[in-house]
């Protein structure tokens, strides 16, 4: 689960004072060391209890990182239908984008 993301509207934002664009770049950068924490829980959590739930036939299947990467990329066909079915295909491959930039940056990559 990925619970922060930072979305506002670009001429919203441009349109604040400076001096409440910092407050607002800092407040969501001093707040991430937070949330990074609770998102790890909650996943903790949501698994313990998925996996508390599963049939008798269910099982958790952990990838290696190679089988993960792979998964990635081969995931990154399904591009093409995300963009396709939203209403505005570059707003969609813009939210994409940021998104992916964020998670590798918290993975160090």
């Amino acid at each position: 689960m990925f619970v922060m993301q930072h979305l506002a509207n670009l001429n919203f934002f441009n349109g604040l004072p400076e001096d409440i664009k910092k407050i607002v770049v800092e407040s969501a950068a001093e707040a991430y060391p937070y949330v990074n924490k609770v998102q790890k829980e909650m996943n903790a959590q949501r698994l313990d209890m998925m996996v508390k739930a599963f049939k008798k036939n269910q099982s958790l299947v952990e990838l290696t990182q190679e089988e993960f990467n792979a998964f990635r990329e081969i995931a990154k066909k399904a591009d093409g239908k995300y963009f396709e079915l939203s209403r505005n295909p570059e707003f969609a491959k813009e939210l994409l984008q940021e998104f992916r930039q964020e998670m590798a940056a918290i993975e160090g990559k």
